[in-house]
């Protein structure tokens, strides 16, 4: 009757054994349920005495690799089977030295997530960087466009208001040649007229002229015949030649000089 109350005993410390480990995370809980399975051992073994048998080192090692589900059910089964036999010091070594053995598995798995948790800080670090200058350079092209932006807007608005003020000479100079233009169609259709009208009165004179030309026509012919009337009404029969009236002159003129010399001496003479 003594027995079964230290196995109830050494249950009660299997079970504050993963209470414990789940503190230390997954990583430390084959260590702890290790150490759970060791301290049943070793109070059942003082419990009981020399009397009883030995546990074999493979049996012990494989109760060092528990879980901690199977240390509960250990726990359980404890509470209802027989003692385990007491160890050897041996044996004890054995079970510390496996017991060792999964505790720098866990400081190897800490170390790698030690490890692994500096690397993602890193690239989160090397991330924020990263997002900081893209962000920076995003902020000196936002502003390099809009200065860009700002200066080939002030640039289309100045070749805006030239073209436009151009258009607007061009539009006034275009005005003023049509008004020219029309001014100086309405000249050339006024002198069109009036080259018409003059040729209506040069085509009136040329008429006129041919007219007068007739007139005087028909008044040489009068004139003609009226000489012709007077010609052969005024002839007669004892009319002198022209010869001898140009030897009577002839004479007449030789006596008149006669005349005049004579006169011309006594008179100087006297």
């Amino acid at each position: 009757m003594q027995a079964p109350e230290k196995r109830r005993g050494g249950s009660h410390v299997l079970r504050t054994g993963p209470a414990h480990a789940s503190r230390h995370g997954p990583g430390s809980s084959h260590a702890a349920g290790g150490a759970a399975a060791n301290a049943t051992v070793n109070a059942n073994a003082n419990s009981s005495g020399a009397s009883l048998p030995a546990i074999p080192p493979r049996a012990a090692m494989v109760s060092g690799a528990a879980t901690p589900d199977d240390s509960h059910d250990d726990a359980g089964t404890n509470t209802s089977g027989p003692a385990p036999p007491p160890s050897t010091p041996s044996e004890r070594r054995d079970r510390d030295r496996d017991h060792a053995r999964p505790g720098s598995m866990a400081g190897l798995h800490g170390g790698a997530k030690d490890k692994q948790m500096r690397e993602r800080e890193a690239l989160l670090r090397e991330r924020d960087e990263r997002i900081a200058y893209l962000e920076t350079e995003m902020g000196i092209m936002e502003r390099e466009f809009r200065r860009e932006l700002d200066k080939l807007s002030q640039n289309e608005s100045e070749t805006a208001n030239f073209w436009q003020a151009k258009h607007s000479a061009l539009n006034r100079q275009f005005l003023e040649s049509d008004t020219e233009l029309r001014v100086l169609r309405a000249e050339a259709d006024k002198r069109k007229a009036e080259r018409e009208e003059l040729l209506q009165g040069w085509d009136m004179v040329r008429r006129e002229m041919r007219e007068r030309d007739d007139e005087v026509r028909g008044l040489r012919a009068q004139v003609r015949g009226l000489k012709e009337f007077v010609s052969t009404s005024t002839r007669t029969d004892c009319q002198t030649s022209d010869e001898v009236f140009g030897d009577g002159m002839a004479k007449l003129g030789n006596g008149l000089q006669n005349w005049v010399i004579v006169n011309f001496r006594k008179a100087k003479i006297g």
